[in-house]
């Protein structure tokens, strides 16, 4: 009998190298609703960091990780290079409990690496290489066969993404995901038909303005207006099809909506953040592992809530450090909703 798992996750996995940097400046740049700070620092000159430690990451691999941590059984579609940053890689994801046997190796090609720079509030900036994460290809009859009811999937990158996500979602598994740059810069014309079979949608506030804003359809005055209103905005994604939309906005918290019942989860109040990479993962994976245990939107949220509380105290995006002074919140619904029985 097969192996069986609750969560395949499809997508990247990378070695990291956070560097904590405090000689740079933000610029303000309104002008650009999809970027409205920049990160700078001197062009041509050296920048001193003042920390560095290496870590792992990538969206596939940190959800796979968190899912792990719950207690489910999780394993990752990826891709790696054959050399020692892909053994570290596989090495880190076995060390979690993650199974590796779906990891695809590719010969005469670097591992995916990416550099973080850390700032003084713990906000950080990645530079990325994709490295083999570009060349996965993902087989429709391997899908078919894992024995495991969810997928989720990440950012997916190279030539073949499209082909990609075709043969993912002409599985009958149920799928969650996250949309990556590559696949919001295609655009709403052809995500569309991938969004109508998405069981459940996570993106964080830029990601759904960068979305609506690829929609023809729209003028610029309804973008400005979905950026200034998070419910309008939330019910314009949940109007492409997927089943739940979850929106995360930072401190704000976040939001779902499944056409029916919006409901807010205000963030978890975190004093003396460490380190902000890997909570949108952090935040997802939780999601997805309580979903699956409880089939509970409500708690869901709120334990993503937590979690993503918990792991701004951390260095890296795999570092859970234990629960402590946590302030709970309660959720809200939006107003003019129905009241589910």
């Amino acid at each position: 009998m097969k192996e069986q798992f609750d969560l395949i996750t499809i997508g990247g996995a990378t070695e990291d190298l956070f560097l904590t940097i405090d000689n740079y400046q933000i610029i303000d740049n309104p002008r650009d609703i999809l970027a409205q700070k920049l990160l700078a620092i001197e062009y041509g000159a050296k920048t001193l960091a003042k920390k560095s430690f290496l870590g792992y990451g990538g969206g596939a691999s940190n959800v796979a990780v968190a899912v792990a941590r719950h207690g489910l059984k999780s394993t990752i579609i990826t891709a790696i290079g054959d050399d020692q940053r892909g053994n570290n890689i596989l090495k880190n994801l076995k060390s979690h409990g993650v199974g590796s046997h779906y990891v695809q190796v590719i010969a005469e090609q670097q591992s995916a690496v990416s550099v973080v720079l850390i700032g003084q509030d713990g906000e950080h900036s990645v530079i990325c290489y994709r490295g083999a994460n570009d060349l996965m290809t993902i087989d429709p009859n391997t899908i078919a066969e894992i024995n495991s009811p969810w997928l989720y999937i990440s950012s997916l990158s190279g030539q073949n993404w499209h082909k990609n996500l075709v043969n993912i979602f002409s599985s009958n598994k149920l799928i969650a995901w996250n949309p990556g740059q590559t696949q919001l810069m295609a655009g709403i014309a052809k995500l569309k038909k991938f969004l109508s079979k998405t069981a459940i949608l996570i993106i964080n506030h830029d990601e759904a303005l960068q979305l609506v804003s690829t929609d023809t359809s729209l003028k610029p005055q309804q973008i400005k207006t979905y950026n200034q209103n998070i419910e309008l905005l939330i019910k314009k994604i949940a109007s492409y099809g997927s089943h739940l939309v979850i929106i995360t906005k930072d401190k704000e918290g976040a939001w779902s909506y499944d056409g029916g019942e919006l409901m807010h989860q205000p963030a978890y109040l975190t004093k003396n953040v460490v380190d902000t990479t890997g909570v949108g993962d952090a935040f997802s994976g939780t999601f997805i592992a309580n979903f699956i245990i409880t089939n509970n939107v409500r708690q869901s949220l709120r334990a993503a809530a937590q979690q993503s509380a918990i792991i701004l105290k951390a260095r890296g995006a795999q570092s859970w450090p234990p629960v402590k002074n946590i302030k709970y919140a309660r959720i809200t619904r939006g107003r003019n909703n129905r009241k589910r029985s």
